[in-house]
């Protein structure tokens, strides 16, 4: 009996054990287990966890000429007016932005504007537009489009196009 009698308080420390292990499994919260469970958009977060953070990557694009180029250089600044500056290794855009700030699509002041492409200046805007889609004044970011006809005044005319220009979440 006494056999019997040990049988069975190891038998009853093992199952406690495992309900124990299972209850301490159960009472991990999903949103906090540095796994993406079921459900989340990104480990512990979204789904039926708090909404994940929204991160705002400053990009910039546009196009010279009809080819889509990237801007490996996005910067905007504010004196007395907004100052768009974006660029790569082909190519440096200066844009006026106006001085008001205010979201709504305006003519640009070509005062300022200007292109350098392979090597060559293009400081005379003869059209251009801007608009500001979002200007957030807490976390100091601008987005927006623009777009602009420059010539370079030699012989023969040379005009170069600036399009499908944006720029989303430049800091100031």
């Amino acid at each position: 009996m006494h056999v019997h009698h040990l049988s069975a308080i190891v038998f009853t420390v093992l199952v406690l054990t495992v309900s124990c292990k299972k209850d301490e499994e159960q009472a991990i919260d999903v949103c906090l287990n540095g796994k993406l469970d079921a459900g989340e958009t990104a480990i512990d977060c979204g789904g039926s966890c708090a909404p994940c953070p929204v991160t705002e990557y400053p990009y910039a694009g546009f196009s010279v000429n009809g080819t889509a180029l990237s801007a490996s250089v996005k910067e905007i600044d504010y004196s007395t007016v907004w100052s768009l500056h974006v660029a790569n290794d082909s190519v440096t855009v200066q844009m006026n932005l106006g001085n008001n700030g205010t979201v709504g699509t305006y003519q640009m002041d070509p005062a300022g504007c200007s292109v350098v492409y392979n090597g060559v200046a293009y400081n005379t805007m003869t059209s251009g537009v801007y608009s500001l889609s979002s200007h957030n004044t807490t976390t100091h970011k601008l987005s927006g489009y623009f777009q602009g006809k420059f010539i370079r005044p030699a012989f023969p005319l040379d005009t170069l196009y600036i399009s499908n220009g944006f720029f989303e979440h430049l800091a100031y």
